[in-house]
């Protein structure tokens, strides 16, 4: 599959979905009409007589009226996947409801099973979140006993952090409740569609983080 069609189907995706809201009747007729779209847009605008048979619209009652019409609507990218990525969040929160437990804590939950022992400030670095909010991370699953910190024999003031017995199987448990979730969520593509869509987000992602890397790396005082 080529690169336009794996993003006209990640289009399709963002539009199924918005369709599957509780105001999926307003989301479509804002993807519908311009002036109403929740995003940014570069649009090409003609002038045109327009006739209509729905008065609700504000038009005369001839059902004529002259106003500016579009030629072309193209949708940022960033702000496609800045929508699907809160629904994926809103989808995730609700599926680890019944675990007491959210998206974010899971998130660095299977990063510290994954990595562990590993430091905060790794964990931030990994995850590019502030010293400040992983500790907040941290010390909420801490409250729940889900990971626990040992210092180390080297240094005694840098603390390792590793999941606990019960904070694995809650992770389990997080992952069979994600796996549902996540083949309901893109069940409107196809293996093929899915696949990729996986390897030009991956693409994406390694560029970003190679960029970053670089600005970082231009950044940091030689010794």
């Amino acid at each position: 599959m080529s690169a336009s069609s794996a993003l006209a189907a990640f289009a399709a995706l963002c539009r199924i979905c918005f369709a599957k809201s509780n105001n999926s009747s307003i989301i479509e007729r804002r993807l519908a009409i311009p002036e109403f779209n929740s995003f940014p847009c570069s649009v090409s605008w003609t002038e045109t007589t327009v006739y209509s048979p729905h008065p609700t619209l504000g038009l005369s009652p001839s059902g004529k009226t002259t106003r500016g019409n579009p030629m072309s609507v193209s949708a940022r990218t960033f702000f496609y996947i800045q929508q699907v990525e809160q629904l994926i969040r809103r989808r995730l929160d609700e599926c680890l409801l019944a675990i007491d437990i959210t998206a974010g804590q899971y998130m660095v939950l299977n990063l510290i099973a994954h990595h562990e022992p590993i430091s905060s400030a790794d964990l931030a670095r990994k995850t590019m979140m502030t010293a400040q909010s992983m500790g907040e991370f941290i010390r909420a699953l801490e409250a729940k006993k889900l990971v626990e910190r040992q210092s180390t024999q080297l240094n005694k003031r840098t603390m390792l952090i590793s999941s606990t017995a019960a904070g694995r199987k809650v992770l389990i448990r997080c992952e069979s409740k994600i796996d549902e979730a996540e083949r309901d969520f893109f069940s409107c593509l196809s293996g093929e569609d899915l696949a990729s869509l996986r390897i030009l987000m991956s693409r994406v992602r390694s560029a970003q983080l190679g960029k970053l890397a670089k600005e970082i790396d231009s950044t940091t005082p030689s010794i």
